[in-house]
C-alpha cells in the first residue's frame, strides 16, 4: 500500500521509506479514526499536529506511536502532498482545497464552501459547512458514518475529505465529482456525446463500489437515456474521434446549446435537440437544488431520492416562471404557485431602471462605467427616483428585454425576436415553440410510485400549455419593461423541424440544420453581420487589406504583356514572402528585404478580370446578399404560426393577478387569440393576424436611411453625432440626391407655397448637398419651380467619362497594353478629382454610418460642408493604387493611397493599404504614422491587430524592441494569431535579449510600453466614447439604419461581438 501511496503522491524513489515514517511521542496532540471504511486495515487514518507550526499532517497510523506521513494541511484549508512534516509550502500545489463560497452567501451565521481536487484543472468532490456545532461534509461519493461526516472539528473535516474525497478515489484510478457534477465537469472538457457517455459509465461503476449516486443523478441518467443520448444515431456519431455537435453555455441563463458546424440529417438534428433540453432540465434542477442548499432549505442534492427531483422537474415544465429566473423558488410539486409570473412585471421593470442607472443617457447625463448588471443594481433602482414613471428611452427598453430573454432560464431553445413602438404604445413579440417531440417521455406516478410512459397526446397538451405559459411570461416582461406600451402583441411559430421529419418536405430538407443553428447564435461571429441600407459598403471585411480591401478582381501579375510592360521600378511578380522574410531572419539588408509577407497581387488565376469590373462586383455581391436560413425556413410550407394573440395592459395584469400561468388556454381565450387544437388537444396551425415587421410595431421613418429626409436633430444628438441634420449622416451620395430631386417633385405639386419660396427652398437643399453636378441643374430646378412647371429629372453625366475609360482599357487588357489602359483610366479620375477640388467644400468617402459619425466628431471642422464624392471614384483610386502598385512598383501607387486616405481620413483600412505600401518602400516612419493613424479610427479587431502588426515591423526596422515586441503582442491578443506573427516576435525577442534589451512580458506591461510611447491601445481609443454615444442616441431618436451599424461597432470596441444579449437587441432594430 505505502508503495501504491509513494507513486501515486509522485514523492521521490531516492527517498528512504523512513524518511516518511517517525515515531510520535506520548503527548503529541494526534486523532486516529477508528473503524474508518477503508479497503485495507492494517493503517489507521488519522492526523498529527506539528509542534511549534499552524500545520498538521495527514497520514496512517501503523501502531499507536508510528506515524506515516501522506501530507500536510495548513490552518487555511490546503492540503498538500509531503513527506516532510516542516516542509516549506511556498513552492508547493495543494492537492486539495477547502474553497469558501462568497461571503455575501452567508446565511446566518453559516458557512459554506467547497471540497476541490487540483487534478485534471480543479474537480469539486464535495461540499462542507460550517456552524457553531463545527464542520459537516456533504456531496461526497464516499458512504460514510453520520459520525465521520457531521459535528467535526477543523482537523478532522480535512483528514476525512482527504481520505475519503482524495485518497481512495486516487488510489481506485480517478476523481468522479459528486451527483450530476460529473456531467456538468464533463460538458465543460469533452464533446457532449462522450461526456454524457462517460458519466453514464461513471455512474454505473460508482454504483458497482458501493458509493453514493445522488437522485439527481439517477434522474439525469434516465433523461439522458430517454433523449437518445446513447443510442447509435446516424449524423451525431464521431467521426474519426471528432462529434459533430459542440457544447456551448450561456453566460445569462445557463443554458446549454449543442451546436454543429455541418448539415445534419432531421432525426439527429431532432434528437440533438432532446438532448439539449434534458441537459438543460438537468442544469436547473441542479441549480435549485444548489439554491436550497445555500439558503439552508431541503432538498439538496445530497438528500434528494430520485422520484422528488422527477416531481419538480415536471413543475418546472408546467410552470416554467418558477426557474426562469429566481432559483430560490420553494417548490412544491403538488401545488405549484402559478402566479410567480405576476412578479416579472416588477422585475422588467427594475431591471429597466437599473440599465438606465447604470447607462445614463449621454444628451442628458455624463456616462457613468460600465459592467455587468448585478442584483444590487436591481436593489439601488428601487429606491432610485430616475425613471420612476415608467418611462425610458428605446434604447433602455430593448436593452431590457434583450437581457431579460437572453437570461430566461428555460429547457428548450427557442428563437424569439420582438419589435416595439413605446411612442404607439404597442410591441410585439414571435418565438418559436417546443414541439410535442421534446416532451417527457416518461413521468413518475405519484398513485403508483412508479415510472409511467406519456403517449402522443399527453406530450402534445403539455407541449401547447408550455408554449403558452412562455408567451405569457415574455408579455408580461414587455409590460413592465415601460408603461407606455398598452398592447403586446404575441405570436408562437412552430419551428418547422417536427412537420419537416413527418412530411419530408424537400425545400425543409435543404435548410433545416442551418436554420435550426441560426436559432442561438452563440459561437457564429457572423450572427452580427449588417446587411441592406445599414450595411458597410465594403461587405463588413476587416483585417489584412491586401486579402479584402482590394474589390475581388486585379489583373494577374505573371500575364506575358504586364511583365513586358513593367518598368525598371516594377516588382517581381512571383516575389515569394517567405523568401523575404527568410532574408530579414538571416541578416538580410534593409535595402534587400520588404515588409511585403502577405500576398498583395490579388488574384493570379490567368483568366482573371481586369480590374475595374471589381466596383461593379463588389456592389452586386453586396446587393444579392441575403437573408439567413430562419428567413428561408419561414417561407418553407411546414413552419406555421400555432397561434397569434394580442393582449392589453389592463386586462392582462388582471388575470396574472387572479390567475397567473394556470389556465394558459383560458388567458389566451379571453383576449380573443387565434387557436385551433388539433385532435390531441396541442396547437394547430393558424392564419397569422400580424407579423412583428408591421409597421404599428416601429417607430414612425425608424427604418428611413439618413439621406431620405433632412430631419432636424435636437442639440443633444447634434452635439453626438457631430451633425445638424440626418443629411449630415449620409454616406450615399446617389441615395442623397435621389432625396433631393423627390423633395423637388414635392415642392412642385405644391399649390399653396409661393413659387418664390419654393426656390429657395430648392436652393437650400443643393447647397447644403453641395453635389457639384446637382449645383450645375440648380438654375433649371429653380426656373422650374418659379415658372410653375415640375422640375426634370436629372440624369447624371459626372461618371460618363470615367465608365468609358474603364471599358476602354478593359478591352487594352486583353489586347496586352495594361500601361495604355492604366493612363486612360488616370486621366479620367485626375478630372474628377479636379472637379471635387474646385467645389466649395471637403469632398469625402465613407464606409458605413459609424465611419461618418467618427469623421464628424474627429476630423470635421466647424462650419465644414463635407460633400460625398462618388463611390466609382474611390473605387477606381483603390483599383488604380493596387494595378499601378502591381505594373509600375509602390511608388506610382502611392499618389492614389494618399488620395484614398484624403478622401477617407476615418475609414482604417485606407491606413493600413497605405501603410503596407510604405513599408514596401522601407520608409519606416511613414509607415508608423499610417499605422497609428489606423488604430486611431480602428472598429474593428481585425484592423487594430492587423495595425500593431504592421506598427510592430516599423518598430523593429528602427531598433525599438520594446515597442514592437509589445506591438506584437497585442496584435496577437486582440486578433486571429498567425505563424509569421509569432516567427517574427521570437526573432524580435532573441534580437532583444542578445543585446540585453528589456521586453514587455506580460500583456498589461505590453499596453503600458505602448502608452508610454504615445501609441494608441486599442480598443481604450478616444472613437470608443464616440460610438457608444452615437449608437445610444440612434436608438433612441429612431434612427435604426445608421443605429444598426453603430450598435455592432460598439459589441466590437466594448464586448464580444457574438454576445447574445446584444444580437438581441440588434435584432429588434430590424424592419
Amino acid at each position: 500500500m505505502l508503495r501504491s501511496l509513494r507513486a501515486m503522491l509522485r514523492w521521490s524513489d531516492d527517498v528512504a521509506p523512513d524518511a516518511q515514517t517517525y515515531r510520535v511521542g506520548a503527548f503529541a496532540r494526534r486523532r486516529v479514526f477508528e473503524g474508518f471504511p477503508m479497503e485495507r486495515h492494517d493503517a489507521l487514518p488519522g492526523w498529527l499536529q506539528i509542534p511549534g507550526t499552524r500545520t498538521f499532517a495527514i497520514g496512517l497510523f501503523v501502531r499507536r506511536d508510528r506515524f506515516v506521513q501522506l501530507a500536510l494541511a495548513d490552518d487555511r484549508g490546503r492540503v498538500f502532498a509531503t513527506g516532510e512534516p516542516r516542509a516549506d509550502l511556498q513552492g508547493l500545489e495543494p492537492r486539495l482545497v477547502l474553497e469558501a463560497d462568497d461571503a455575501h452567501a452567508r446565511r446566518d451565521g453559516v458557512r459554506r464552501g467547497t471540497l476541490t481536487a487540483s487534478d485534471d484543472g480543479g474537480v469539486v468532490v464535495g461540499r462542507w459547512t460550517k456552524t457553531s456545532s463545527g464542520y459537516t461534509l456533504e456531496s461526497m461519493r464516499a458512504d460514510l458514518p453520520d459520525a465521520l461526516r457531521t459535528g467535526l472539528g477543523y482537523r478532522d473535516a480535512v483528514t476525512v475529505a482527504f481520505f475519503a474525497d482524495y485518497l481512495q478515489p486516487r488510489l481506485r484510478g480517478r476523481l468522479i465529482p459528486f451527483g450530476a457534477g460529473d456531467l456538468i465537469w464533463r460538458l465543460s472538457r469533452q464533446a457532449p456525446l462522450s461526456a454524457i457517455r462517460m458519466s453514464v459509465r461513471d455512474e454505473e461503476e460508482t454504483r458497482m463500489l458501493g458509493m453514493r449516486v445522488s437522485g439527481l443523478e439517477e434522474y439525469a441518467m434516465r433523461l439522458m437515456r430517454e433523449s437518445g443520448a446513447l443510442d447509435d444515431v446516424p449524423g451525431l456519431l464521431p467521426d474519426h474521434g471528432a462529434e459533430p455537435m459542440h457544447t456551448l453555455r450561456s453566460p445569462y441563463s445557463g443554458g446549454y446549446f449543442l451546436t454543429w458546424d455541418t448539415p445534419m440529417p432531421f432525426d439527429a438534428a431532432l434528437t440533438s435537440l432532446k438532448i439539449e433540453g434534458a441537459l438543460n432540465r438537468v442544469a436547473a434542477l441542479r441549480a435549485w437544488l444548489d439554491g436550497n442548499a445555500a439558503r439552508g432549505a431541503r432538498p439538496t442534492e445530497d438528500t434528494a431520492t430520485a422520484a422528488q427531483i422527477a416531481l419538480v422537474d415536471r413543475a418546472f415544465l408546467e410552470n416554467p416562471a418558477l426557474v426562469a429566473f429566481d432559483m430560490s423558488q420553494d417548490v412544491n410539486p403538488g401545488e405549484s404557485d402559478f402566479r410567480v409570473v405576476e412578479g416579472f412585471v416588477p422585475l422588467s421593470a427594475l431591471t429597466a431602471q437599473a440599465i438606465a442607472m447604470q447607462h445614463p443617457d449621454p444628451v442628458r447625463e455624463p456616462a457613468a462605467n460600465g459592467g455587468a448588471l448585478f442584483t444590487e443594481d436591481l436593489h439601488e433602482a428601487a429606491s432610485d427616483d430616475g425613471g420612476a414613471d415608467g418611462r425610458h428611452g428605446e434604447w433602455v427598453v430593448r436593452q431590457t428585454l434583450a437581457r431579460l430573454i437572453r437570461s430566461m432560464r428555460l429547457p428548450y431553445r427557442f428563437d424569439c425576436d420582438f419589435r416595439l413602438n413605446p411612442e404607439g404604445g404597442a410591441a410585439a413579440i414571435a418565438l418559436t415553440a417546443a414541439g410535442p417531440a421534446l416532451m417527457p417521455r416518461g413521468v413518475y406516478d405519484t398513485g403508483r410510485r412508479g415510472w409511467t410512459r406519456t403517449d402522443d397526446a399527453w406530450r402534445a397538451r403539455m407541449s401547447a400549455r408550455y408554449n403558452l405559459r412562455v408567451g405569457i411570461i415574455l408579455a408580461a416582461l414587455v409590460f413592465g419593461a415601460d408603461e407606455r406600451i398598452d398592447e403586446v402583441a404575441v405570436r408562437i411559430d412552430s419551428s418547422g423541424l417536427e412537420e419537416a421529419i413527418a412530411e419530408q418536405d424537400d425545400v425543409i430538407h435543404s435548410t433545416i440544420s442551418d436554420a435550426l443553428s441560426a436559432f442561438e447564435r452563440l459561437g457564429d461571429a457572423g450572427a452580427d453581420r449588417i446587411r441592406g441600407k445599414s450595411g458597410p459598403k465594403d461587405g463588413d471585411r476587416h483585417g489584412n487589406p491586401t486579402r479584402i480591401m482590394t474589390p475581388p478582381s486585379v489583373p494577374p501579375m505573371d500575364v506575358a504583356p504586364m511583365d513586358a510592360a513593367r518598368g525598371d521600378g516594377g516588382q517581381e511578380a512571383g516575389a515569394d514572402d517567405d523568401e523575404d522574410f527568410d532574408a530579414l531572419m538571416h541578416g538580410g539588408g534593409i535595402d534587400e528585404v520588404s515588409f511585403a509577407f502577405d500576398d498583395i497581387h490579388g488574384d493570379d488565376r490567368p483568366d482573371a478580370a481586369p480590374p475595374f469590373d471589381a466596383a461593379r462586383e463588389a456592389r452586386d455581391e453586396h446587393a444579392a446578399a441575403g437573408g439567413d436560413a430562419i428567413e428561408w425556413l419561414r417561407q418553407g410550407p411546414t413552419m406555421r404560426a400555432l397561434t397569434t394573440v394580442v393582449f392589453t395592459r389592463g386586462m392582462f395584469l388582471e388575470r396574472l393577478k387572479a390567475d397567473g400561468l394556470a389556465d394558459p388556454f383560458g388567458t389566451y381565450r379571453m383576449f380573443g387569440a387565434s387557436l385551433s387544437p388539433d385532435a390531441d388537444g396541442g396547437l394547430g396551425p393558424v392564419e397569422p393576424g400580424f407579423s412583428i415587421s408591421d409597421a404599428r410595431f416601429s417607430p414612425q421613418g425608424a427604418q428611413d436611411a439618413p439621406e431620405e429626409h433632412d430631419r432636424r436633430l435636437d442639440p443633444g444628438a447634434a452635439h453626438v453625432l457631430g451633425a445638424d441634420d440626418t443629411f449630415g449622416l449620409a454616406i450615399q451620395r446617389d441615395d442623397l440626391i435621389g432625396s433631393a430631386l423627390r423633395r423637388f417633385h414635392t415642392l412642385a405639386s405644391d399649390t399653396r407655397m409661393p413659387s418664390a419660396l419654393k426656390a429657395q427652398q430648392a436652393m437650400d437643399i443643393i447647397e447644403r448637398i453641395g453635389d457639384p453636378e446637382l449645383l450645375e441643374r440648380a438654375t433649371d430646378v429653380t426656373a422650374a419651380l418659379i415658372d410653375g412647371d415640375d422640375t426634370p429629372d436629372l440624369t447624371s453625366t459626372l461618371l460618363k467619362d470615367l465608365d468609358d475609360a474603364r471599358l476602354k482599357a478593359r478591352d487594352l487588357f486583353f489586347s496586352g497594353q495594361p500601361k495604355q489602359a492604366l493612363d486612360g483610366v488616370e486621366r479620367a479620375v485626375e478630372a474628377l478629382d479636379e472637379v471635387y477640388r474646385g467645389i466649395d467644400g471637403v469632398p469625402r468617402y465613407f464606409n458605413s454610418y459609424a465611419d461618418r459619425v467618427v469623421y464628424n466628431r474627429l476630423f470635421a471642422l466647424p462650419d465644414e460642408r463635407t460633400v460625398l464624392i462618388p463611390d466609382a471614384l474611390f473605387y477606381a483610386h483603390l483599383e488604380l493604387a493596387d494595378a499601378l502598385g502591381q505594373i509600375e512598383g509602390p511608388d506610382a501607387a502611392l499618389r492614389h493611397l494618399n488620395a484614398l486616405v484624403a478622401y477617407a481620413p476615418s475609414y482604417a483600412l485606407t491606413h493600413l493599404k497605405l501603410a503596407v505600401q510604405l513599408a514596401q518602400n522601407e520608409d519606416w516612419d511613414s509607415a508608423r504614422a499610417a499605422c497609428l493613424n489606423a488604430l486611431r479610427v480602428s472598429l474593428d479587431r481585425s484592423d487594430a491587430a492587423y495595425a500593431y502588426y504592421r506598427l510592430a515591423q516599423a518598430a523593429w526596422m528602427h531598433d525599438e524592441f520594446d515597442v514592437a515586441y509589445a506591438a506584437y503582442m497585442l496584435s496577437g491578443a486582440i486578433g486571429d494569431d498567425t505563424a509569421t506573427r509569432t516567427t517574427e516576435m521570437n526573432e524580435v525577442g532573441a534580437r532583444a535579449r542578445s543585446q540585453c534589451i528589456r521586453l514587455p512580458m506580460t500583456l498589461q506591461e505590453a499596453m503600458d510600453t505602448l502608452e508610454s510611447h504615445d501609441v494608441p491601445v486599442w480598443p481604450r481609443t478616444e472613437v470608443v466614447p464616440i460610438v457608444l454615444d452615437a449608437a445610444r442616441v440612434c436608438v433612441d431618436r429612431a434612427m435604426f439604419v445608421p443605429a444598426r451599424t453603430l450598435v455592432v461597432a460598439a459589441m466590437r470596441l466594448v464586448g464580444d461581438e457574438t454576445d447574445i444579449v446584444q444580437l438581441q437587441f440588434l435584432r429588434s432594430l430590424n424592419a
